[in-house]
């Protein structure tokens, strides 16, 4: 299901508003078989809330590896892999259920959601120039 090369635009620094917090979502190639992504909150300059994520390649096709800090990882099967759009699901475990990044130009979508769709969360961030 897909090459590395349909996933090389999530690659970045990505930035966004969330109540009065600033998000973040830092995603670099750590090979050609995975890249690895760091989210954080931070309010008034702390960081509130920090997350890792892994994207790489298992036998079973592309997994989604979510490591929210103080809580067990999750991990998501890839089930849409294209230029601009990624979804990952696991139906079997807790919320969420299913995880989707989409791109349009400089905007980047992070939705999760459960399996009806009912319950969602997102996040809109804009790609940030770094040097």
């Amino acid at each position: 299901m897909g090459r590395m090369s349909k996933m090389t635009w999530l690659l970045g620094h990505w930035t966004g508003r969330e109540g009065d917090g600033q998000t973040e979502a830092i995603w670099s190639l750590e090979d050609e078989k995975c890249l690895v992504g760091l989210g954080r909150t931070r309010v008034n300059g702390q960081t509130v809330h920090q997350e890792r994520m892994r994207i790489e390649q298992a036998e079973s096709g592309w997994m989604y590896h979510f490591i929210p800090e103080g809580r067990p990882e999750m991990r998501f099967q890839a089930v849409t892999i294209e230029d601009g759009l990624m979804v990952f699901e696991n139906l079997g475990g807790g919320f969420p259920h299913r995880l989707q990044y989409q791109r349009t130009d400089t905007t980047l979508t992070a939705l999760i959601e459960d399996a009806t769709g009912e319950r969602q969360m997102s996040w809109i961030w804009q790609r940030t120039q770094t040097d």
